[in-house]
């Protein structure tokens, strides 16, 4: 179980972040969503744990979420949600700090995985 590690989740779809947040859940981690890049950069409280960052979103990006993110020295590790490794944004993301850019349609197992590894890296 891994409660007390918190997995924020920023997709401007809600459809997304219900999805997410439920695969996340199941696999035994608390979870706080965020609507977008504004609301995630106006509310997180930096904790123990993991963002889950989609790299499209409508206003502030997701690069632009990773690049605010260094900028205040927050070093909560981060996993992208792209569109696969030919969109440059993906590649970008990695660039820019994130451990892993999955693809859409995200593979639970993977996903989780993703997630999993990143803690360790937060350890």
């Amino acid at each position: 179980m891994h409660t007390q590690l918190l997995v924020a989740i920023v997709d401007d779809d809600l459809r997304n972040r219900f999805a997410l947040t439920c695969v996340m859940e199941d696999a035994g981690f608390a979870c706080e969503s965020f609507e977008d890049g504004t609301a995630f950069l106006a509310q997180y409280q930096q904790q123990s744990g993991c963002v889950l960052l989609d790299v499209l979103m409508p206003g502030i990006d997701g690069l632009e979420v990773l690049q605010q993110m260094r900028l205040r020295h927050w070093h909560t590790p981060v996993v992208t949600l792209g569109y696969g490794a030919s969109d440059p944004r993906s590649r970008r993301s990695l660039e820019a700090g994130a451990l892993a850019c999955l693809e859409r349609p995200v593979n639970c197992e993977a996903l989780v995985r993703a997630v999993s590894n990143a803690l360790v890296v937060d350890a």
